[in-house]
């Protein structure tokens, strides 16, 4: 029987697991909820995009969202710091799409409250960086809305704002609120861009006209959010704005 070698070759290091694919994490508000349940999903996974938007049976894209629910410490918060973990563990390159704060500007724009911080979504945005230094964030926003799609505008507004007689027109002067806010926010995080496509629904996205609005088939009976083909719109001007803003790396890119 042969002697055993007594300097055998040391056995190879196995290679690192890492993402063959690049990542989307989709966290915030109903916005963020309806591009997910089809349109950015849709697309980007098309492209050999991972998109995800829950952890441990916790979404992390949730209707009626607002700041608040996703500071650090909550649960939809944990959800997301829990998958970016995970992904960052495999040393995957991550795109965050966050839609967070259209909620709270509405509810003050109709109540005279200051629930929108925009230190407070930072600081949301900054601890996820803190777990993941090399995250993308993109900020896509809002989009005007439709008033006149129904007559129940005025009951989804009273739920939302808490105001038994809401102007809905003041819905669309919330939005154009967005704009300067999340330009803020933008600009106070590292690697992170707002896609301003607010007028998206008119043709001319960043460039909105302000006293018309988008065509009905393209606003939801609640006046508050696009029907599926307006979210379709909206997808795509994201998906076109991507990797120019971003410098993505390509869909096979491996570690």
């Amino acid at each position: 029987e042969p002697e055993p070698d007594p300097d055998p070759e040391p056995e190879p290091e196995p290679e690192p697991v890492t993402c063959a694919r690049p990542q989307m994490m989709i966290m915030g508000d109903s916005w963020a909820d309806y591009l997910d349940a089809g349109p950015l999903r849709d697309i980007f996974g098309a492209q050999n995009w991972d998109v995800h938007s829950s952890f441990g049976g916790q979404s992390f894209a949730v209707r009626g969202a607002n700041i608040a629910d996703q500071l650090e410490g909550t649960a939809q918060f944990v959800a997301a710091a829990n998958k970016l973990q995970e992904l960052e563990d495999l040393d995957c390159d991550v795109t965050l799409v966050f839609s967070l704060g259209g909620n709270d500007i509405i509810f003050d724009e109709f109540t005279g409250s200051s629930r929108a911080s925009v230190g407070a979504v930072r600081d949301i945005l900054r601890a996820l960086k803190r777990i993941d230094p090399e995250l993308r964030i993109l900020l896509p926003g809002y989009d005007l809305v439709n008033p006149r799609v129904s007559g129940f505008c005025q009951v989804a507004l009273a739920v939302l704002t808490g105001s038994f007689n809401p102007d809905v027109e003041e819905v669309n002067d919330s939005f154009a609120l967005t704009v300067g806010f999340l330009t803020e926010v933008a600009n106070g995080v590292p690697d992170t861009t707002y896609l301003n496509l607010i007028g998206s629904m008119q043709g001319s996205p960043g460039n909105p006209d302000y006293s018309e609005v988008p065509d009905v088939q393209y606003g939801r009976d609640d006046c508050i959010h696009l029907s599926d083909s307006g979210y379709v719109i909206f997808a795509e001007e994201i998906a076109n704005r991507i990797e120019p803003s971003l410098n993505l790396p390509g869909a096979n890119r491996v570690g």
